[in-house]
């Protein structure tokens, strides 16, 4: 029992307080208290429960827009900076956070750099290509040594002087032959530098270059070994006769290895410049005169396969005269001639028709050279005929290189002139 005055608890049965001496109050038949005589009767309004949070109502369907009444939420469960009005229940779980991707960013930057590094390569390696083969030329090529009694076979032979070999089953390679392997080589030190500079223009003139130059270096080997033989011969026939003589040396020199050289790092210039081949997004070269330009280099090629009258054509693979070696570069250099002039042309570029040009050079060389008889005794074409005398380029030949040059002249001025228009 509870004392309506102090609130102290007191036992049953007690009629005062034994805090305060308060007369204590009465219970009721019902159970519920009635106030002692003489004391205030306060009548005391139970608070109003606290609604339950309706977790299961929002977690099914929560309704963000209807407003908490204040009369459901007792005073404490509101906060002080809620807004009175409105409020969405919201459930406290942890933000979900996804991880971002990060993948490698390949930029435009990286890709030129990595091109410029690769052109720098090409370019480099065409200019000692070239530069090795321009001081091959001006060296010996072949040098001969003995005691026995054959003074006219010793000495140093440069690249014009191979042409003795032609005597012993070698090929004329002719007076001029010096000029064109440097012609090759200036063409591959130009197109270096157009590489360096990032023209497609200067990558397949290069690579022409180096194609046109490796078979000549066949040829020059050919000879040189012929030209050794033929020397050892006359040297144990001198010997037999006069009984003198007891070694005979022959060799390639410092010039074969220089030109060599030169040849293959050209080659590896090229083979460089072919990974780094890319679409050529400018306006193709005019369709009709590549067209004509392929067919004219099939012309150029084939003139040099006619023989002369009384000579079989067969004669142009026959090694009864000429070794297996020297007719399989003869016969290289004019199918270079022709393939690389078809596909220059097809590609409807300006870096196909770089192509052509360097491809066509010690070619084109040799007939000029030879039509207007220019030095002593100039090869013509691919070093010869089959029953050539005159040592002269076959007229068909001289239709086919002069349309080709003409076509290949022509589209690079018109292409020039349009894009200047557009600009």
């Amino acid at each position: 029992m509870l004392c309506p005055n102090c609130g102290a608890n007191s036992a049953p049965g007690d009629a005062i307080c034994a805090l305060c001496a308060a007369p204590l109050t009465a219970a009721t038949s019902e159970g519920v208290p009635t106030p002692a005589a003489g004391t205030d009767v306060v009548e005391i309004t139970p608070a109003v429960a606290p609604q339950p949070y309706q977790w299961k109502d929002v977690w099914l369907a929560p309704e963000p827009t209807n407003a908490i009444s204040t009369t459901a939420i007792s005073t404490t469960a509101i906060s002080t900076t809620a807004t009175p009005t409105t409020a969405t229940p919201t459930i406290g779980l942890p933000a979900i956070t996804r991880p971002a991707l990060s993948l490698p960013v390949f930029s435009n930057s990286a890709k030129t750099a990595s091109r410029t590094t690769g052109l720098t390569v090409v370019a480099g390696l065409a200019a000692v290509g070239g530069a090795s083969a321009i001081v091959g030329s001006f060296l010996a090529q072949l040098t001969i040594s003995s005691d026995a009694p054959v003074a006219d076979v010793l000495g140093d032979y440069k690249l014009n002087d191979l042409a003795q070999a032609f005597h012993s089953g070698g090929l004329y390679t002719g007076s001029n032959l010096q000029t064109g392997v440097i012609v090759a080589a200036v063409l591959l030190m130009v197109g270096a530098a157009f590489a360096f500079a990032g023209h497609r223009f200067g990558a397949g003139l290069l690579g022409g270059a180096a194609v046109a130059l490796a078979p000549v270096v066949v040829v020059v080997w050919g000879n040189i070994t012929r030209l050794g033989d033929s020397a050892a011969v006359q040297a144990q026939d001198a010997r037999n006769i006069s009984g003198i003589g007891t070694f005979i040396d022959t060799g390639p020199s410092i010039g074969f290895y220089f030109l060599a050289g030169g040849a293959v790092v050209a080659l590896i210039a090229l083979i460089v410049s072919l990974a780094m081949v890319r679409p050529d997004n400018r306006l193709p070269l005019n369709g009709a005169l590549c067209l004509t330009g392929a067919l004219a280099s099939l012309v150029a090629a084939a003139g040099q396969l006619v023989p002369e009258p009384g000579a079989k054509f067969s004669t142009n693979v026959s090694t009864d005269s000429v070794s297996t070696l020297l007719m399989a570069a003869r016969l290289a250099i004019i199918a270079l001639v022709a393939v690389c002039g078809v596909i220059g042309f097809s590609m409807r570029s300006r870096r196909g028709i770089a192509l052509v040009l360097g491809a066509v050079s010690i070619y084109v060389w040799q007939w000029l050279s030879s039509l207007i008889e220019l030095g002593d005794f100039p090869a013509e074409p691919a070093f010869g005929r089959p029953g050539s005398i005159e040592v002269k380029p076959h007229i068909t030949t001289t239709i086919g290189v002069i349309v080709m040059l003409l076509l290949a002249a022509s589209t690079l001025a018109i292409t020039g002139r349009h894009r200047q228009g557009a600009r």
